[in-house]
C-alpha cells in the first residue's frame, strides 16, 4: 500500500482508498510501470503480426444487372518439358517413380542414397539413368545404376538394366 496525491484536493491518501476521504472525489486506480511496460509489448506484438501477416487477396464483388458471369479462361494443356519437370525432384534431380522402384527391390531401403539421375527425351517417352547407393545383405555399401523408360506422364514402360 502507498501514499498517492488525489486528483481533487491534492491530499495524501492510501492507494487502495476507493475515495478520497477529505474531499470524497473517487480514487483513480494507478496503473503501474509494469503494467505499462505489458500494454507496450502487446501493442508492439499485434502490430508485428498485423504486418507480418501473409496479404490476402481481396475479391471485389460487383453489383451487375446482367445475368452473364464471366467463365474463367481455361488452363492450356502442359506442355511435354512441364510434364517431364514434375517426374524429378527439385531437390536432388532423382526420378520419383524410378526411386520407389529401386527402394522396392533394396535389401535395406533406408540405406539409398541418390547419386545423379539423366534422362534422354526420346519421341514418345523418356529414358531415365540413375546412380545410386545402398548396403547390399552383407551390409556393405555398393554403388549400382538403374535404366527406365517412362511416358511423358511418369508411367512405367520397362526397366532396362
Amino acid at each position: 500500500m502507498a501514499l498517492i496525491k488525489c486528483h481533487e484536493c491534492k491530499n495524501q491518501i492510501s492507494s487502495t482508498a476507493k475515495t478520497c476521504p477529505q474531499c470524497g472525489a473517487k480514487n483513480k486506480p494507478q496503473t503501474t510501470t509494469t503494467t505499462k511496460i505489458f500494454a507496450v509489448l502487446f501493442a508492439v506484438i499485434i502490430v508485428y503480426w498485423v504486418t507480418s501477416a501473409p496479404s490476402v487477396p481481396t475479391t471485389r464483388t460487383t453489383s451487375t444487372t446482367s445475368t452473364q458471369t464471366a467463365t474463367p479462361k481455361p488452363k492450356a494443356p502442359p506442355t511435354i518439358d512441364e510434364k517431364i519437370k514434375k517426374q524429378f525432384s527439385a531437390w536432388d534431380g532423382s526420378h520419383y517413380g524410378l526411386e520407389k522402384i529401386i527402394k522396392k527391390s533394396m535389401n535395406d531401403p533406408d540405406s539409398y542414397k541418390h547419386i545423379e539421375t539423366r534422362y534422354v527425351k526420346e519421341d514418345n517417352d523418356i529414358l531415365v539413368i540413375t546412380e545410386f547407393s545402398g548396403k547390399n545383405a552383407f551390409n556393405a555399401t555398393v554403388k549400382n545404376s538403374i535404366a527406365g523408360k517412362f511416358t511423358f506422364d511418369g508411367q512405367l514402360l520397362e526397366i532396362i538394366q
